[in-house]
């Protein structure tokens, strides 16, 4: 396993980040907490491990996500991969991280851009519909960031159906 989603599962205990978003919207809907919801909460808690798992797909969104950065990196050099942001303000409040590992992040003195990538097997509103809270998550803690930072602030989805069966070394990036 890669330093760095060693570092991202690490920060999984002491905190909640955007794909716990759906879990605490519905959480806070139902008013309690299922069976998987106090197994997240147990391994916030740093009680329980997080469970890991790879299969065809995971490993083909990671190779995309791979080639993807690879193609951002000749139209943004400073951009960084999967970096790590923390509310304060938030964290500080629930007495609990806040965060964020947003998939790439470009950042200059006159805007932050975030991306967000998903090699999914549906189309792009489906994905939209089953990420919307993600997806919110991510533009509260971008614009927090972005405002700390006196900058505008742009949130970017990419969206690739891998039903295409289609190798992330076949694609061509430059149709997106």
């Amino acid at each position: 396993m890669s330093e760095q989603k060693e570092n991202i599962i690490s920060t999984r205990i002491g905190g909640l980040g955007s794909s716990d978003a759906a879990m605490c919207y519905n959480i806070g809907q139902r008013g309690f907490l299922t069976q998987s919801d106090n197994f997240r909460i147990a391994v916030m808690l740093g009680i329980e491990q997080p469970i890991q798992f790879s299969n065809v797909g995971t490993r083909l969104g990671d190779e995309i996500e791979e080639k993807l950065f690879n193609y951002l990196k000749e139209l943004y050099p400073n951009i960084i991969s999967n970096p790590y942001y923390k509310s304060e303000t938030l964290s500080m409040h629930y007495k609990f991280d806040i965060f964020n590992h947003i998939d790439y992040e470009f950042e200059d003195h006159k805007i932050i851009k975030w991306f967000e990538n998903k090699a999914v097997i549906t189309n792009v509103d489906d994905t939209i519909s089953h990420y919307f809270y993600q997806i919110c998550w991510h533009q509260m803690l971008l614009s927090e960031k972005a405002k700390e930072k006196g900058l505008p602030a742009q949130l970017l989805l990419s969206h690739y159906d891998t039903n295409s069966s289609v190798s992330a070394d076949e694609m061509n990036v430059d149709k997106w």
